[in-house]
C-alpha cells in the first residue's frame, strides 16, 4: 500500500472516531413520540414480555415531578432469586398528565450535569419509559420494536 492510501485511511478512521460518539448521542436523545397515542401501562408491560424480557418484580410508584400520575418499576435480572443483591436492569414506567409535563420531565433528566443516572428514555403516548442498568440499549430497542408493532 502506498503512503497516500495509508494517509487517506488514517483520516477516515479519525473522522469515524470523532463522528460515531456524536451519532450515538443523537440516537439516544431522539424526540419524544406523540402524546395522543392510546395505550396503557399493561400494553407496555405486554410489549416488554413479547420482547423476551423476564420481569422479576414490579411495584407501584409515582415520580416526584409535576404532571406525574403514577406508574410501575420493574426489575430484571439474569437470576430473579438473587434480585435483592443486584438487579441487572430497572425499568421505570410513568404516566404523565400532559405532553408538556412529560417532555419537561425528559428534558430535566437529560440536562442533569452531574449524577445523571445511566439510562435510556423511551416514550409511548403519555408514558415515559426509563431503562437503567447495563445492556439497556439492546433491551430498549427490543421494547421499542414491540411498542411500535402494537
Amino acid at each position: 500500500m502506498n503512503q497516500k492510501a495509508m494517509e487517506i485511511g488514517a483520516v477516515i478512521i479519525a473522522v469515524l472516531i470523532i463522528l460515531l460518539p456524536f451519532g450515538w448521542i443523537l440516537l439516544s436523545h431522539e424526540p419524544p413520540g406523540p402524546f395522543t397515542k392510546e395505550t396503557s401501562i399493561e400494553n407496555i408491560k405486554d410489549a416488554m414480555i413479547r420482547a423476551g424480557i423476564v420481569l422479576c418484580s414490579e411495584k407501584e410508584n409515582t415520580w416526584d415531578v409535576p404532571g406525574a400520575e403514577g406508574g410501575k418499576t420493574y426489575t430484571i435480572s439474569a437470576d430473579c432469586n438473587a434480585i435483592d443483591q443486584s438487579p441487572d436492569i430497572i425499568i421505570h414506567v410513568q404516566k404523565f398528565s400532559s405532553e408538556e409535563t412529560r417532555d419537561a420531565a425528559i428534558r430535566g433528566f437529560n440536562s442533569q450535569p452531574r449524577g445523571k443516572p445511566n439510562g435510556v428514555i423511551l416514550t409511548h403516548g403519555p408514558y415515559v419509559i426509563l431503562l437503567q442498568g447495563p445492556l439497556h440499549g439492546d433491551i430498549a430497542s427490543k421494547i421499542k420494536e414491540q411498542l411500535s408493532s402494537s
